[in-house]
């Protein structure tokens, strides 16, 4: 037994002091032959093993015929072709050379690098850990084997596929890529969220996306190809669907997490989801490229930072935003939502378009006010706000319900003078109370006589006069009262309303008074009891109006038609769908002037929010008011149109209040010197007991705020009436004569003092009233019995046809109308004869040249000269 020991210590003594040798090539040969090698160390067989160290050198190929081969560590600078035998390394392999078929077992820990594309392994078995260096390029055209290692890539691996057992396992290291083009195994583990690193599943045989946690995720255009999810996935930077046809991602009902950019280039959307959450802590985007929108079934917002969208989006089912902020970018991308919005951190809608086009009864809830620029609703079933919601530009109800419930509340902001918010049609219906419905009067500008009307339905006066700075006085609210002027007695009454059959104004004596919808108000602006001190916006609460409005008019009698009545709608609405829908107006209503004169403008146009106005009937019956009726688009302010040819306008005021009124005078060749319903407005007097009121009268003797008067005739003398709301001194002054082409003559007589003033010198003419309430007579002459010499052409050409001359609010305009290009000479001259600008000389055809006029009262000659022909116009300016 003693014998026997020493001879096995011996013997493993021997075998333990064989050192493993090193090999490096000398020729080409074949691995298994001694004579390929030289050594270094001490080899039995002279053939490199699994513990020798084998280096190819350049310009050296070595063939692998034999069925297995074993080394330590493989340093190849040749070419090693394999043949399709078998390697088994049990080192390192580091490769700047050529290999080809070979079968490469890793047997023991191993770091590959490798400084060229390397290729050249038709099977990798992985029994150990095997780590691929950065800067390392691997393609497989074959299945990688993995068992009971852990493959860790920092390079680049371009594989058909992976396939390992339960304890397998691969590594995307920091900034690596990986593509497979067929499956990653379906047992084992992936763990591919280094920085920066990139997992693309490429080909059509990449069907089973694996459930893991990526960096960046990459499912690359294999066409008609659908890719499932095996489990959650979640993504800590960007994923990108690729864009061939058919190309689609079916989340089997799992649950999806990016944290960076989404860009799908697919034309189909994701499949099966359940829910995809958007998580990141700075900045990402959603994005399309093909097809209307990108849908999610449900959407979460978490995380930190910004998801922004750089296309419009759909959603399916509920929208949460639990974190950070969605905002819909300066592009204004649209939302579409099918299911409930939850808004507990934030949306930036900016001017983008929110739907809510579901099914099933939704929901708008959340601890965070939501701000809509345009919200649509289109849902049978209903729309209710839970939360705090504002709409800054447009609500429209396409269908179903829409309103507030429990705590709910919807604001209409009013922010400025342009900035209304509007609800527009109506198509279904509103509910519940929790409305504010806001309302912008431009102070201390404004303050003062305002006609206003109310949005809401089942409102009192109270709902105004509970604003804490609209102050009312005489009606028992909260306020107290103001006293009224001298030789008014009692308390001033600041709200009123209009008997249309008595023509006189009814003070309004309780806040318990209804606002009737489509009822017009005269209320005197106040934030102080005198006046406004500043912008004031008020609210309306309540349920808004909807629908058709019928409020009742009456026609003729001591109001010659005028009814006092007001836009029902927190939202502008045309007039002229008005007058269409009731039958019984004429087509123009007055509005007060947006200054300090309390004068009236007629106008045709578009009545904004809240705004009280006169119409006129020309029969008994109802003014209607429809959803039709509403422009959702246009302005909310009153959009006056231009000053017609042959219209001029009488303005009077004073130096004690300035509040003072208009008429209008103008020359058609469809009216009479008669009074006219329809073409002529009969005279209103001003809502301000301390006001001048100016009208005109007809031939039948009706006193008229707007005149129209037949074309004819060398001469017309038109009687017009101040009437004096203080003492003191009286201003007329008249607007638009440029664009009186009928007569070249016009003078203001005064019949108390006999002073006649040429108003085409002098714009304006004053006088004392010595009694208030009185009225002063005065009779504006028209005639063409002095035309100017220069004015007369002795051949009637086409430059005298085609040419015209009129003002804008910031111009003069020369408007021609030649059929061919013609070249002309504008020239401008003072009375006394001198030229006020520089010559203008260009080709005209149908042009118009705004001159270049210093803006103040006063006529100019305008000569226009064209080869031998010249005409002359007067400029009053």
């Amino acid at each position: 037994m003693n014998k026997l020991s020493t001879l096995l210590f011996f013997a493993l003594l021997g075998l333990n002091n064989i050192s493993a040798a090193t090999f490096s090539s000398i020729a080409s040969g074949t691995w298994s032959a001694p004579a390929t090698w030289a050594i270094t160390g001490v080899d039995s067989d002279g053939i490199p093993d699994f513990d020798d160290n084998v280096t190819v050198n350049s310009g050296h190929t070595i063939n692998l015929f034999a069925t297995a081969h074993a080394a330590k560590t493989l340093l190849n600078n040749g070419t090693l072709s394999g043949n399709g035998k078998k390697l088994n390394l049990y080192g390192d392999f580091t490769n700047s050379g050529n290999v080809s078929g070979l079968v490469l077992y890793i047997q023991a820990p191993c770091t590959f690098s490798s400084s060229v594309v390397f290729s050249g392994v038709t099977n990798w078995w992985i029994y150990k850990n095997l780590t691929i260096s950065a800067g390392t390029t691997i393609s497989a055209s074959n299945i990688v084997t993995i068992n009971s290692a852990t493959v860790t890539n920092l390079g680049s691996a371009n594989l058909k596929g992976i396939s390992m057992n339960s304890t397998g396992k691969w590594i995307n290291g920091a900034a690596s890529t990986l593509t497979l083009s067929s499956n990653f195994s379906s047992v084992g583990s992936l763990d591919a969220s280094g920085i920066g690193n990139t997992f693309t599943y490429f080909g059509n045989l990449s069907t089973q996306i694996k459930s893991s946690t990526y960096y960046n995720l990459i499912l690359l255009g294999a066409s008609s190809t659908t890719r499932t999810a095996q489990g959650n996935i979640t993504i800590l930077n960007n994923f990108t669907i690729g864009s061939s046809t058919g190309h689609a991602f079916n989340m089997n009902n799992f649950n999806l997490t990016v944290g960076g950019n989404w860009l799908n280039q697919s034309s189909s959307n994701v499949l099966n989801q359940s829910t995809v959450t958007f998580n990141t802590s700075s900045s990402q985007t959603i994005s399309r490229i093909t097809g209307v929108n990108e849908v999610f079934n449900n959407m979460v917002v978490a995380g930190t930072g910004t998801t922004a969208l750089a296309k419009d989006i759909s959603v399916t089912q509920n929208l949460t935003l639990t974190s950070g902020l969605l905002d819909v970018s300066t592009s204004n991308f649209n939302i579409d939502i099918k299911g409930n919005l939850v808004n507990n951190s934030g949306i930036n809608c900016r001017s983008g378009l929110v739907s809510f086009t579901g099914s099933s009864a939704q929901t708008i809830s959340g601890t965070q006010g939501t701000s809509f620029n345009d919200l649509t609703t289109a849902n049978a079933a209903g729309v209710s706000v839970l939360s705090n919601v504002a709409v800054f530009y447009k609500l429209l109800v396409n269908s179903g319900s829409f309103g507030t419930s429990g705590s709910g509340i919807i604001t209409i902001p009013a922010s400025g003078p342009n900035t209304y918010a509007r609800i527009g049609t109506v198509s279904g219906s509103l509910f519940g109370t929790g409305w504010v419905l806001e309302s912008y009067v431009n102070g201390p500008a404004q303050a003062g006589w305002q006609w206003l009307s109310s949005p809401t339905s089942n409102s009192t006066l109270a709902d105004w006069d509970n604003d804490p700075r609209f102050y009312m006085s005489g009606v028992g609210g909260n306020d107290g009262n103001a006293t009224s002027a001298p030789p008014a007695t009692g308390p001033f009454r600041s709200v009123r309303t209009y008997n249309s059959v008595t023509g006189a104004t009814v003070a309004v004596t309780s806040t318990t008074t209804p606002l009737t919808p489509g009822k017009g108000f005269q209320v005197w602006m106040s934030d102080n009891m005198f006046g406004m001190t500043s912008p004031l916006v008020y609210n309306s609460q309540g349920t808004p109006n909807f629908g058709t409005v019928n409020f009742p008019v009456t026609s003729g009698g001591a109001s010659n038609g005028y009814n006092l009545v007001g836009n029902p709608y927190a939202c502008p609405i045309t007039y002229s769908a008005v007058v269409a829908a009731s039958g019984n107006l004429y087509s123009t209503f007055l509005i007060l002037l947006e200054d300090e004169t309390y004068s009236y403008d007629p106008n045709g146009g578009i009545i904004s929010p809240n705004q009280g106005f006169f119409c006129c009937a020309f029969a008994g019956g109802n003014i209607v008011f429809t959803e039709a009726c509403k422009n959702v688009n246009g302005n909310p302010n009153l959009l006056k149109s231009a000053d017609p040819e042959n219209a001029i306008i009488f303005s009077v005021y004073n130096n004690i209040n300035g509040i003072g009124g208009r008429t209008f005078i103008s020359f058609t060749d469809d009216a009479t010197d008669n009074f006219e319903n329809g073409i002529d407005l009969a005279f209103l007097p001003s809502p301000s007991e301390e006001a001048d009121n100016i009208y005109t009268t007809s031939m039948d003797q009706f006193e008229l705020l707007r005149n129209k008067l037949f074309n004819n005739g060398e001469e017309k003398d038109v009687h017009m009436t101040v009437k004096s709301g203080v003492y003191g001194t009286h201003f007329i002054s008249v607007k638009g004569l440029a664009s009186l082409n009928l007569y070249n003559s016009v003078w203001l007589e005064d019949l108390t003092t006999g002073k006649k003033v040429d108003l085409l010198k002098n714009q304006e003419y004053e006088f004392d009233a010595d009694q208030i309430g009185k009225d002063y007579e005065f009779i504006v002459h028209f005639s063409n019995s002095k035309k100017l010499e220069a004015s007369s052409v002795a051949n009637v050409n086409m430059l005298n046809e085609g040419t015209s001359v009129y003002n804008t609010p910031s111009n003069v305009v020369v408007k021609f109308g030649m059929s061919t290009p013609t070249p002309v000479n504008i020239s401008i001259y003072n009375l006394a004869g001198q030229k006020v600008i520089e010559t203008i000389s260009t080709n005209v055809t149908d042009d118009r040249i705004a001159l270049p006029l210093q803006k103040e009262n006063g006529m100019y000659l305008l000569l226009i000269q064209s080869g031998d022909e010249q005409i002359t116009r007067k400029i009053i300016y």
